[in-house]
């Protein structure tokens, strides 16, 4: 062997990913070898960490030396974490770690993170500067969130309304029990329901329902009283509004002459109303 054994005296340095195997190749076909590991092959294959040296020798007897310095550095694992199934935001960030490898993710972006803002698979391939990669993949899924839709009520207890939470397909939970969509506000109180839509997105929502009185008044029944006299007419209800066919705004009216009085009163959603005939005879003479 002649001048290319000078050139063996520089040694060899190998990088490898853990877990792959490395071939180290004397060359010099022809020649007999021996390394340090004990094989005698001209290619041995390794898969740890060390110096490997090889002795070479040829026909005529002539040996040189090969050294390898081989070392093995850590596979990146990627962990995008589970699939993600996100309800009521718009946005969501992907990470894949190890700062300073490269990055190769689904949608060609080179960062360490990504921000998405649609549905659907993202995957993302992680080298590291020995050369050394992995991939992760995670679903990332954007689910709305239930709408509110109930408002608070106030009106006549002779006509309890009905709440509608809205959803169609969702499921309902109401604080009276009921599973329905919509139930019937029978009571004063405030309604609450929990809105969990098909993709399991859950919202609680609420409404005051306030069901005014009915308005009774009872002028009581009609009456003949003497010329002179004079009846208060009292709708027996204070804080409502009052209409009199005497054109009075008050919550009663003082009757001295003969006339059919009626009255209608509501406390804003509620009204009710009577009338009363009045007749005064003359005193006699």
């Amino acid at each position: 062997v002649a001048d290319p054994f000078d050139l063996l005296i520089t040694p060899i340095n190998i990088d490898a990913c853990d877990g792959v195997a490395v071939a180290l190749d004397a060359q010099f076909p022809g020649c007999t070898y021996e390394w340090s590991s004990g094989q005698t092959t001209q290619t041995i294959s390794v898969s740890v960490p060390d110096t490997y040296i090889c002795t070479i020798t040829d026909p005529q007897y002539c040996t040189a030396i090969k050294t390898y310095f081989v070392e093995y550095h850590p596979v990146p694992v990627v962990d995008l974490g589970p699939d993600q199934s996100l309800c009521g935001v718009s946005s969501h960030v992907l990470d894949a770690g190890h700062p300073g490898s490269t990055y190769l993710w689904s949608t060609s972006a080179t960062t360490q993170q990504i921000t998405v803002t649609q549905s659907g698979p993202y995957s993302v391939t992680v080298t590291t500067p020995y050369d050394c990669t992995s991939s992760d993949a995670v679903q990332v899924d954007f689910h709305a969130m239930p709408v509110d839709v109930l408002q608070d009520v106030t009106t006549c207890i002779g006509s309890p309304p009905t709440l509608n939470a809205g959803n169609a397909g969702a499921s309902f939970l109401w604080n009276t029990g009921s599973t329905a969509q919509a139930v019937a506000a029978d009571s004063s109180m405030t309604y609450t329901v929990t809105v969990t839509t098909p993709d399991q997105c859950a919202a609680t929502f609420d409404a005051l329902v306030t069901l005014m009185p009915l308005v009774t008044i009872d002028l009581g029944p009609d009456s003949l009283l003497c010329a002179g006299q004079a009846i208060t007419l009292d709708v027996g209800t204070a804080g409502l509004t009052y209409s009199w066919t005497t054109s009075a705004t008050t919550q009663s009216i003082v009757a001295t002459t003969t006339n059919n009085y009626g009255v209608s009163a509501t406390n804003g959603y509620c009204s009710g109303s009577d009338d009363i005939t009045l007749t005064f005879q003359p005193a006699p003479t």
